[in-house]
Parts: structure tokens; C-alpha cells; sequence
């Protein structure tokens, strides 16, 4: 987490204290989404746009807040809003490319990550999206051939699986000897990339999520075309069933652990960061109440997690 992003909250809400009229919402409200202050940056973005109605960088980043939020209707209307003014933005397009993909607009989805991929071809996360929605689309088309040739749609080859390569080549690492020099900034940037593409585990978990879904979906239909089973076969659906069901709970509790968790170390990062910038400025009464809603947010969250942990123990998860 860069320091600058918390000097600029400090910086920006001081100017909207001293005049409401400071358009100066758009990068407050994104500085609070940046470090996880979701309410806080849901209430300044509305605050702006209840003063300036048109302000588009407040739309854009009220959408961005509603997306990290999985409220996808209000991210995708507030994205398009600005993206029909703008157009050709990476950040926005990058926005509404995960707004897509997530809502299964396949086709606008892939537009979008097609033409962000081009501008930025490292943008691993945007990558990785289009990956998942390939790996899908082709999914969809072999069960769909599978069905209209009369097989199991869920059949697993497990010959042609053994041919894909490993991905991790543990014999090359074993091999690696050579011990690399010790760098801090290196170091640094490696946990930081990590961190971010920690939000990617949320695209596979979905999909995940979709598939079982759907299974359940279809096995729901095979019950209505079929209600004159014999019993051993309505015992293996129940048991199907079951299992559908089991895993859909532990992949729902998976990824909302999953993403507190990294709420948490996002948090923990920058409630350290923000008593560092305290210490040298112990009389900023704008930093210390920074320092203290991190402080309250992480508690907050630390005990929905132990919450969830105890229930999913419970639940024998």
C-alpha cells in the first residue's frame, strides 16, 4: 500500500471540512475504497453527487465501490453511465469488463477484456477473466456435444487430464541451488502483487460456485421429466443431491472467508502505515481518527471471521 493514498484521504477530507463544496469526492471516496473504508467511501461519493449531480469521476468511482460490494445491476448502471460519456477509459473499461463478466454478459465482457489486454498486455487479473470465460465457453460447448451425441455430459477423461503439465515443476525448483541476494523492495512488490491477485480467487470461486449450481439446476429438471424412477435411481439422486448441496455450502462459506481475509490483511497493512505517518505528526486530528476507524474496522472484521469460523466448525465444514 502506497502512503500516498493515505495522505490524500487526510489531504482531501480536510478541504471537504472546510468547504462542502471541494469537488474533490471522486478521489476521497476512492481513497477509502482503495483501503477497504466501504462505507465511508459509499458515504462521500453520495455526499459529492448529492452536490454535484453530474460529477462523472464520483459515478465511476460509486460504481467501483458497488462492484467490490457484488451489487452488480447498481455497479454496471453507474460504469455505463460514465463509460457512455468517456468511452475509450482502461481503468473504467477494467471495471466494467469484471462487471460483465460477473453478471455473464459474456460478449461485452470479452469486448472489454480484449480491448484492455491490448492496451496493457500484463494486466494478469484481466488475463486471468478472459481465461476463466474461454475455459467456460468451451465447457458449455463439449457438454453440449457430449449431450447431443448421447453421452454423460459430466464425464471426466482422465487419460487426456494426465497429459496437461503439472503446475508447479518441483524438480526445477529442487534444482534451483542457487540462493537469490536478499531485497527488501523486490520482496515487497512480490507480497503486494500477491495481495491483488488474491482477487482473482473470487472469479474462480463464482464459477465454481455457477457450475454446482447449475448441476442442481439440471438434476432438479430430471426429477420433474422422470417421476416414475425405480427406487435405487431416486436414491442416487437424493445422494446427488446431497452432495450438490454440501458443496455449494462449503464453496459459498470458502469464498466469503476468503475475502475477509484479505479485507484483513488489506487492513492490517495500512492501520500499521497510518500509525507510522501518526507517529510523525502526533497532533493531526484528521490522522488519528483515520488510525481509529482502521483500528475499529479491523476488529470488526477479525470478529465476523471468527463468527463464520465457529459456525462453518459447527456445520462440520
Amino acid at each position: 500500500m502506497d502512503e500516498q493514498v493515505l495522505q490524500n484521504i487526510v489531504k482531501f477530507n480536510k478541504r471537504v471540512k472546510r468547504d462542502q463544496y471541494a469537488k474533490v469526492y471522486a478521489p476521497l471516496g476512492d481513497g477509502y475504497r482503495q483501503v477497504s473504508l466501504i462505507d465511508e467511501a459509499l458515504q462521500t461519493c453520495q455526499t459529492g453527487l448529492g452536490i454535484f449531480p453530474r460529477y462523472l469521476s464520483c459515478h465511476e468511482v460509486l460504481g467501483k465501490i458497488y462492484l467490490k460490494q457484488n451489487k452488480l445491476s447498481d455497479a454496471r448502471r453507474e460504469l455505463e453511465k460514465v463509460h457512455a460519456v468517456i468511452g475509450e477509459n482502461l481503468q473504467l473499461r477494467k471495471a466494467l469488463a469484471k462487471v460483465y463478466a460477473k453478471s455473464g454478459d459474456e460478449e461485452k465482457a470479452r469486448f472489454m477484456l480484449d480491448w484492455v489486454i491490448e492496451k496493457d498486455p500484463f494486466d494478469f487479473e484481466m488475463r486471468n477473466i478472459r481465461a476463466q470465460l474461454l475455459r467456460e465457453a468451451e465447457r458449455k460447448k463439449n457438454r453440449q456435444e457430449a449431450a447431443d451425441r448421447g453421452e454423460n455430459p459430466d464425464a471426466v477423461d482422465i487419460y487426456e487430464l494426465a497429459q496437461k503439465p503439472a503446475v508447479v515443476d518441483i524438480r526445477a525448483i529442487v534444482s534451483n541451488e542457487t540462493a537469490a541476494p536478499f531485497d527488501r523492495q523486490a520482496i515487497e512488490k512480490a507480497t503486494d502483487s500477491a495481495l491483488d491477485n488474491l482477487e482473482g480467487i473470487e472469479v474462480e470461486i463464482d464459477a465454481e460456485a455457477d457450475r454446482l449450481f447449475q448441476a442442481a439446476a439440471e438434476l432438479e429438471e430430471e426429477k420433474k421429466d422422470e417421476p416414475e424412477k425405480k427406487p435405487a435411481r431416486r436414491r442416487g439422486s437424493k445422494l446427488r443431491e446431497k452432495i450438490l448441496a454440501k458443496s455449494v455450502e462449503e464453496i459459498s462459506a470458502a469464498a466469503v472467508i476468503a475475502q475477509i481475509e484479505l479485507e484483513i490483511s488489506l487492513l492490517d497493512e495500512v492501520a500499521i502505515l497510518c500509525r507510522r505517518m501518526l507517529e510523525k505528526e502526533p497532533d493531526d486530528a484528521d490522522l488519528q481518527e483515520l488510525c481509529a476507524k482502521f483500528d475499529q474496522k479491523l476488529e470488526e472484521k477479525e470478529a465476523e471471521l471468527e463468527r463464520l469460523e465457529n459456525i462453518n466448525l459447527a456445520h462440520g465444514l
